[in-house]
């Protein structure tokens, strides 16, 4: 073995410190302030155009759930042109709120994520 030490003992005290030119404050605080906020908060967040496309892109892709819903929704309600069934809503908003959120982390992972 040779008179510095064990190769353990150096790899210590040759990473004893940051890297040049990196400073301490740039470590400091959290990683991404993104990580902080919850899907409503990104949603609120984002810019118009990232909305939209988020929006488009549910209705292209739950085009046939929507169909489904409304034609589920004609059979069960003789009424149905006058009033819409609360039924409808509320398996559309859920579908919509689990898209939206799953899209946001998308984005936000690939640090596609426009803010206002």
């Amino acid at each position: 073995m040779s008179h510095l030490g064990k190769p353990g003992n150096l790899a210590l005290r040759s990473f004893a410190g940051l890297p040049p030119g990196v400073n301490q404050r740039d470590c400091d605080g959290p990683i991404d302030p993104l990580d902080d906020m919850d899907a409503q908060d990104l949603w609120a967040a984002s810019t118009e155009s990232v909305r939209e496309k988020i929006a488009m892109g549910f209705a292209r892709a739950r085009s046939d759930d929507v169909r489904d819903a409304l034609l589920g929704a004609a059979q069960t309600d003789r009424h149905f042109s006058r009033a819409a069934p609360q039924g409808l809503g509320a398996a559309l908003w859920s579908a919509w709120i689990d898209y939206r959120d799953q899209m946001l982390n998308q984005l936000r992972r690939r640090g596609q994520l426009d803010l206002q």
